[in-house]
């Protein structure tokens, strides 16, 4: 049963101007970037930190603005939906969540509704949206860490500006990651260290990759000392502007899953949620319909952790990707798993698809950044005319946004299923499978 959180302390949104004004309201919305809205007078007001039926008084800026951001002044009357986040720092304003305050089962109506209105109204072709996938545990599964210094200490940022905070635990983090994170609260930090980030692995190993302004002895100190003192930490390296170097222990992870083995540089980009990333695999690859005549494109392929699963059932695959360091590690990891069908290439996407022949392939997988692929990317995958395509978004305004040339093309959506891979905040990952008409 959900208990209702005590009264939050005010949160700082967006600032509004040195003239503000002070509105009560009803939040009757939810809105992709976590924030709760208030609708009337011709214009919509955004309060972070509220839940759809929170009663609340917010300060306002002196706006004729149709789209206003307002600060939570308090809370008058919450809502049911609301639930004690069991955190002090979400109270204090971390930015690591948005809705840990807010119902689980309310969270995931809220996604699913988010996404469905959004192509509704963007796309001019009706799009069957499925319930999204949810996360039978949502707590504990975050196996990234990043921390900041802040005069010499370790931290986390507030939402909306550049206030600290220290939480001694996160309920989201893996159990490795709060173990690092209680270690590292206690150090006096060099003031060469900019950030910190970890990232652990599900047989409890960790990695730590530090941002620096220079590396110094104090700097080899420092990582010796957490060496020894973090349980499982596996390895330290250090990045200093485009140069990186290991400094002590192994210079990778590991992470073994459906048959493949993916060494994971410390300084390298993965999956931040284990458990849905495989759901996440195993529907986008399902929706592939693969065969081993297919010749298939992986577009922003990144280290590969789809590429190399497909090249188990294709005939072979090609890997785009604008990242030499996240390039090299997939071609690694595809000689590592003895996969001699797989090649990657660093270029552009948009670039590199030109040199492509119409009819070469049979299927494309696109997984782009939050910002979604870029129109002549588009273009390009519609001349190409594979039969089919299967996108992977994590915005649903750039997935809205990049389907409508897709559908005024040839192609129709057969599929659309969202992925709760982050609980407590307001992002998702969409699978969506275009064929060709």
């Amino acid at each position: 049963m959900a208990h209702k959180s005590s009264q939050p302390r005010p949160h700082k949104g967006r600032q509004p101007g040195k003239s503000a004004l002070i509105q009560d309201g009803q939040i009757v919305a939810m809105n992709e970037y976590g924030d709760g809205e208030i609708h009337g007078h011709r214009r919509t007001i955004k309060v972070a930190r509220t839940v759809v039926g929170d009663q609340v008084r917010v300060k306002l800026p002196d706006s004729d603005k149709s789209f206003i951001y307002g600060d939570l002044v308090k809370v008058i009357k919450p809502s049911d939906k609301r639930v004690d986040p069991e955190c002090a720092a979400f109270n204090d304003g971390c930015g690591g969540c948005q809705w840990l305050h807010f119902d689980y089962k309310e969270q995931l109506h809220w996604k699913t509704k988010i996404l469905r209105d959004m192509l509704k109204q963007r796309c001019a072709s009706p799009i069957r949206v499925n319930d999204i996938i949810p996360m039978e545990e949502p707590f504990a599964y975050r196996n990234k860490l990043s921390l900041q210094n802040v005069n010499g200490r370790f931290a986390n940022m507030q939402n909306f500006n550049d206030k600290s905070v220290a939480p001694v635990y996160c309920r989201v983090e893996t159990l490795p990651n709060q173990h690092a994170r209680e270690v590292l609260m206690r150090q006096a930090v060099p003031r060469e260290i900019l950030q910190a980030h970890l990232r652990s692995t599900e047989d409890g190993c960790t990695g730590m990759h530090l941002f620096v302004s220079r590396i110094t002895p104090a700097i080899r100190d420092f990582a010796a000392k957490m060496r020894a003192e973090i349980k499982g930490l596996a390895g330290i390296g250090a990045q200093v502007k485009e140069h990186y170097e290991h400094l002590c222990g192994k210079e990778y992870l590991e992470y073994r899953d459906c048959g493949l083995t993916y060494n994971i540089p410390l300084n390298g980009f993965f999956q931040t949620n284990y458990i849905q990333a495989r759901r996440l695999r195993d529907a986008a690859i399902d929706q592939l319909r693969l065969s081993k005549t297919d010749s298939v494109l992986d577009l922003y392929c990144g280290c590969g952790f789809f590429t190399l699963p497909i090249a188990k059932q294709a005939r072979m695959v090609s890997g785009i990707e604008n990242n030499a360091a996240s390039t090299a590690n997939a071609t690694a990891n595809a000689k590592l798993n003895n996969l001699d069908n797989v090649r990657f290439q660093t270029a552009d996407t948009a670039v590199a698809l030109r040199t492509l022949k119409c009819g070469d392939w049979q299927v494309v997988l696109l997984d782009p950044p939050r910002a979604g692929c870029d129109e002549p990317v588009l273009h390009e995958i519609v001349r190409l005319m594979p039969r089919r395509i299967v996108y992977i978004s994590c915005s649903p305004s750039s997935l809205a946004r990049d389907l409508k040339p897709l559908l005024a093309a040839s192609y129709t959506v057969s599929y659309c299923q969202p992925i709760d891979m982050f609980p407590h905040t307001a992002h998702m990952e969409t699978v969506v499978t275009l064929t060709c008409r």
